[in-house]
């Protein structure tokens, strides 16, 4: 089982011996072999032709009394899954599945010797298939296991997994693009610069509890075939989309019993669609001690709707001790906190759903306004395409406001600040419009009053004028500029400033809106 069973997915051998190399490197830190974590290296060696794979960290290693012992017992393992990324001690195993020797070698530091140790993986396969070899499971390992000392620096620490003869059927293993792209997705590693300095640090607080947690996080060096420093692949805009990333919101998920369970982050964007699967980033993923648990779909059951965690980039990070991942590392161990965290992670996706919600309403106001902006730009409407655009702008006024008051309705929820800036995001671009078009006034005052003008011929001047001001007298925060005069003026006088500043935009030369715009807030300051 251990050997050829335990994984379904080839690549997953690759985290296991990188989960592996960094609890070497976390004990060689707490022995003084290495000062930090950071100064952990792993390097792998993916060799096409020979079929080869070495895989080597600088982390405490095995001294030759224990090694033997250690590498040949099954599911003895020292580790607690706390302090420890590993747990059950079954999974320097699973490389045998996919090669014909496996072999390990290893030495501790002030050991002039190293340990090697390789298990005969083909004649492993010829004792199981034969249905009368009848030997237990420790007969077997001593039957399959090579062991040799050789001379080694004393000053040397560090453990090689070596997978030799890769079996045909599993070629992915040696694709080095492949595992950089699945290690990049998996393993415990920094961020690209870039995102970490421009939008990361930016989103935190410094000295506050979430930027004590972000830079609690471990991170080790890791190379394949040379190739540097592999680092996590966010960047400032989402791939699949386009959508640029405006900064990060970070939440917690806590238990009044439990405490706290896991904190996490998403990425701000506009959310202008879902995440095409072509992105290898979609989704909130699910990462104990910074190694990705499950597939980057695993989250998707605890949301309403499937989709909705493909909106998103984002991560998870559990920290309760009690939050385990179960033995293939394909979710978590069936605790009670387990299952607190998974009520807790329902409840919060809740709050996401309404972001994405949030965005496709401000979207579709912002669609509005800039199909208003069109056709104005053609010029010469007739009196029909007039009314045409006064629906439009009508229609982007009724998505906006309605936006606005959810956001409003969200004020306490641990999420406000990112819905207060996505319609933020979305505002600008219907002012852009707005401005662009001569229409700004035009779109602060429209309400159901301009739509039943459009639909209405016969409706006098007069008549628009007083539904207008009994129905245009709301005035949206932080994105309309007579806001400073709302608790100053009363309604119908506000109403009346707009339709000043409107007649006189539509009767001037074109030339002169920017005159316009400029007196507009001179007043607008003046008379607050």
């Amino acid at each position: 089982m251990l050997m050829f069973s335990m994984y379904p997915d080839a690549k997953i051998i690759y985290r296991e011996y990188v989960q592996n190399a960094f609890d070497s490197i976390n004990k060689a830190v707490s022995e003084g072999v290495l000062s930090k974590v950071k100064d952990g290296i792993v390097s792998i060696k993916i060799d096409n032709l020979g079929r080869n794979i070495h895989i080597k960290d600088n982390g405490a290693g095995l001294g030759v009394d224990y090694a033997l012992n250690v590498l040949t017992s099954i599911a003895d393992s020292q580790k607690d899954g706390i302090e420890q990324a590993g747990v059950y001690g079954i999974g320097r195993l699973v490389g045998a599945g996919y090669c014909k020797v496996l072999e390990f070698r290893t030495s501790a530091k002030g050991e002039a010797s190293a340990s090697v140790i390789k298990f005969d993986v083909d004649k492993t396969r010829t004792i199981l298939d034969n249905d009368n070899d009848r030997r237990s499971a420790t007969e077997v390992i001593d039957s399959i296991v090579d062991f040799d000392i050789i001379d080694e620096e004393a000053d040397a620490h560090y453990f090689e997994v070596i997978l030799h003869n890769v079996e045909d059927e599993y070629p992915i293993l040696l694709s080095e693009v492949d595992i950089i792209e699945y290690l990049k997705e998996v393993a415990p590693i920094d961020y690209e610069m870039p995102f970490k300095n421009n939008i990361m640090y930016d989103s935190i607080e410094a000295d506050s509890e979430f930027d004590k947690l972000q830079n609690g996080l471990k991170y080790i060096k890791l190379s394949v075939n040379g190739y540097p420093d592999i680092r996590k692949r966010y960047g400032n805009r989402i791939l699949g989309t386009n959508d640029e990333i405006h900064g990060l919101q970070y939440f917690k998920l806590e238990d009044q019993i439990y405490g706290l369970l896991a904190w996490g982050w998403f990425a701000i964007t506009k959310f202008t669609k879902a995440i095409p699967s072509s992105d290898p980033n979609r989704g909130i993923r699910l990462r104990k001690h910074n190694i990705q648990v499950g597939e980057g779909n695993y989250l998707n059951d605890f949301f309403d709707e499937t989709r909705g965690n493909n909106y998103f980039y984002g991560e998870i990070h559990a920290v309760h001790e009690n939050l385990k991942p179960n033995t293939s590392r394909a979710g978590l161990t069936p605790t009670v906190e387990a299952t607190v965290l998974f009520k807790k992670l329902n409840e919060y996706f809740k709050q996401l759903k309404f972001i994405y919600n949030l965005a496709n309403k401000a979207k579709t106001a912002a669609r509005d306004i800039t199909a208003a902006k069109a056709k104005i730009q053609k010029g010469n409407l007739s009196e029909s395409e007039q009314k045409d655009v006064q629906a439009t702008l009508a229609s982007g006024q009724k998505k906006l406001e309605s936006a606005t008051r959810s956001v409003e309705s969200q004020s306490v929820s641990q999420n406000a600040e990112a819905t207060q800036k996505i319609l933020a995001l979305y505002q600008q671009e219907i002012e852009k419009a707005a401005s662009e078009t001569g229409v700004a006034e035009s779109l602060s005052a429209t309400t159901e009053a301009v739509e039943t003008t459009s639909t209405s011929t016969s409706q006098t001047e007069t008549q628009e004028t007083q539904q207008k001001q009994e129905k245009d007298t709301s005035i949206q925060p932080g994105t309309d500029i007579f806001q400073p005069w709302a608790n100053k003026y009363d309604k119908k006088a506000i109403w009346l400033a707009r339709r000043i500043f409107k007649s006189l935009s539509d009767n001037c030369p074109q030339g002169s809106l920017d005159l316009i715009e400029d007196l507009k807030k001179l007043v607008i300051k003046e008379l607050s």
